[in-house]
């Protein structure tokens, strides 16, 4: 997550990173002082949730020797409200969760907040098999009502 977007913040950019593993979290304090780090996660509605951690891949699925942790859950909307100056246009966003792309593209009011650009994983997790079509459509379907 921090090198995917080492380039945009080495060129002066700045936002809001959502990370709620701890060590990544912790980097992200270190290495992004210019941006808004939240140790919390972005999903379709307000929840705590359990997380499960093998090493450096995480997933909301239960698999063999994870270890689990209780994240708070929070909608793109809530964070940009709160986070987000009023008439500020938002210039980018990346979505990298595992799985759970379509969760956050739904916690989007995009009438409110639309980013310019996305950048999201589309593979499943730990694949190479691509699942762009469980959520591109929302994205689609917004963007053709305003352009």
């Amino acid at each position: 997550m921090i090198s995917v977007t080492k380039n945009f913040y080495i060129r002066g950019w700045y936002g809001i990173n959502i990370e709620p593993l701890p060590d990544k979290y912790q980097a992200l304090n270190k290495f992004r002082k210019r941006d808004i780090n939240l140790q919390i996660g972005a999903g379709k509605m307000k929840e705590n949730r359990t997380f499960y951690m093998n090493g450096y891949r995480s997933t909301l699925k239960k698999e063999k020797n994870n270890k689990s942790i209780i994240i708070n859950v929070d909608t793109m909307f809530n964070i940009c409200r709160k986070y987000v100056p009023k008439n500020e246009i938002i210039q980018f966003s990346k979505i990298d969760v595992e799985g759970g792309e379509k969760e956050v593209l739904l916690g989007y009011d995009f009438e409110s907040y639309r980013p310019k650009v996305f950048c999201i994983e589309s593979t499943l997790p730990g694949t190479s098999i691509p699942c762009q079509n469980l959520w591109e459509d929302i994205l689609l379907n917004i963007y053709n009502l305003f352009f």
